[in-house]
């Protein structure tokens, strides 16, 4: 599984100053006093977190074991033909994130495709989010919606293991469609990559 990569390549965009000024500069478009950047960096942070303890619990199969106990609380179980996620509690960054909504595992080939429909409340600003990812042998893709009032916020992209330690990926983040953030890594290496690396793959 190459989930792992995914974690590793999104904290370290947060790093990037340059990033955090990009995302930050159009301000916020809805009644939260929270900035455009502040809500792209609540959503990477809820979802990167999110994705490792997804990428740490999966089985050989690709799908979780149910039930599955969240770290500070809460609980996924199989409810009739879905997945009920119950107040189901992490911490990423000193921020307690509690998950409500449901869940899915649709195997697809030797795939697995993973949706969700959750809200997610914490002490900076709720949302809610929607999205899916293809945990898989070779290549996943991923696409995260975040919806925070009037802002909507989408990042997607895909990432293909080269089998030599490093990864072919690209990185898009969209505001209410408007494409605000790129970034396309060739032959990376997530455990070695230099910011100046970043910033080459991001443009920025």
């Amino acid at each position: 599984m190459i989930l792992k990569f995914l974690k590793p390549v999104v904290m370290s965009i947060l790093l990037l100053t340059s990033f955090l000024q990009l995302t930050s500069c159009g301000g916020s478009t809805g009644s939260s006093s929270l900035s455009t950047g502040d809500k792209v960096l609540l959503l990477l942070n809820w979802s990167g977190e999110a994705w490792e303890l997804v990428e740490n619990s999966v089985n050989s199969s690709n799908e979780l074991t149910l039930p599955f106990s969240c770290p500070s609380g809460g609980s996924m179980e199989q409810s009739g033909g879905s997945i009920a996620v119950n107040q189901c509690a992490f911490e990423a960054v000193g921020i307690t994130f509690t998950e409500i909504g449901t869940y899915s595992m649709t195997p697809q080939g030797n795939d697995v495709l993973h949706a969700w429909s959750l809200e997610i409340k914490n002490n900076s600003q709720n949302f809610t989010s929607s999205g899916n990812v293809l945990i898989g042998s070779t290549t996943e893709s991923f696409e995260v919606t975040g919806v925070f009032g009037s802002d909507t916020f989408v990042y997607s992209g895909n990432l293909t293991d080269n089998g030599n330690d490093t990864l072919t990926a690209t990185f898009n983040i969209t505001q209410n469609g408007a494409l605000i953030f790129t970034c396309n890594f060739t032959n990376f290496n997530p455990d070695t990559a230099t910011d100046a690396e970043y910033s080459q793959a991001c443009g920025i």
